[in-house]
């Protein structure tokens, strides 16, 4: 019977080929994928909907009074594509090198932010980078550029 592997580089892997020469070795090669060099992968999510919202107003489902006058951005990203705080309180998501701050916790399918009226916000149709470990997200559409 052959032996499955994974989590073992190229250099290991050819190691363990010279060692057990009579075995048939199969490695699961999409590990090295998700764990290795991501310089090849990006996350991102669509803006849905991007609406200006004024300090005092009172938005989404836990009722949260806004302090500040800025633009309310709904992304196409939520719990259920895997989508978390990153660490214990930051938002995954990013547009123009900058940090986008969560209303209140991610949603389904649905996480909204807030963008400061001083600050560039995503119009319907931009897509926001999203920070996720690969191993935890279940995307809808993967792209092979």
């Amino acid at each position: 019977m052959p032996w499955l592997v994974s989590h073992i580089d190229a250099e290991n892997l050819a190691n363990l080929r010279k060692t057990h020469v009579a075995r048939e070795i199969r490695v699961r090669s999409g590990t090295h994928l998700w764990l290795g060099d991501k310089s090849m992968f990006e996350l991102n999510a669509d803006v849905l909907d991007a609406r200006p919202v004024k300090s005092g107003d009172v938005v989404g489902y836990r009722n949260i009074t806004l302090h500040q006058d800025g633009t309310l951005v709904m992304v196409g990203a939520g719990t259920s594509h895997g989508v978390q705080l990153v660490g214990a309180e930051l938002s995954p998501f990013h547009f123009n090198s900058t940090r986008l701050s969560l209303v209140e916790p991610s949603h389904m399918h649905t996480s909204m932010v807030f963008v400061p009226a001083n600050q560039v916000a995503p119009k319907p149709g931009d897509m926001v980078d999203v920070q996720q470990p690969l191993t935890r997200v279940y995307p809808d559409i993967i792209s092979w550029i």
